[in-house]
């Protein structure tokens, strides 16, 4: 989950940014999800789908507010966070099955996050 946790931080952050017209890019917790997320696995892994789920119920909140504390694979405990810390939420997601969907997306809205669906053994060799 991690990487999810990473990568959809930083979209939600950066689209945040562009939808409020703002200079400034808000840098959202991934530590928060990673630890109050209890659908995805913390460090052991979860999904992309599960990861915006938790953004759109839950939603994320700033950096400052929730740093990390996670090392070596193990997943600190979800700590309570101030009612008046603000919060950052979706309204929905969805999934653009085209690379011209994906551009325009990127075009209109900014950046969006992308996970492989199944990796073969090949693509570990190349590496």
């Amino acid at each position: 989950m991690i990487h999810n946790v990473y990568a959809g931080s930083s979209a939600l952050g950066i689209r945040t940014c562009i939808a409020k017209n703002q200079a400034s890019n808000v840098v959202l917790s991934t530590q928060y999800p990673t630890s109050c997320d209890t659908v995805n696995g913390g460090c052991d892994g979860g999904t992309l789908p599960d990861t915006w789920e938790f953004f759109k119920g839950t939603g994320n909140i700033p950096d400052s507010s929730y740093t990390w504390t996670d090392s070596w694979g193990i997943t600190s405990a979800c700590k309570t966070v101030a009612p008046t810390t603000p919060r950052y939420y979706i309204s929905s997601y969805n999934d653009l099955p085209t690379v011209y969907d994906m551009m325009y997306e990127i075009y209109t809205n900014g950046p969006i996050q992308v996970g492989f669906g199944r990796i073969s053994l090949c693509f570990f060799l190349i590496l």
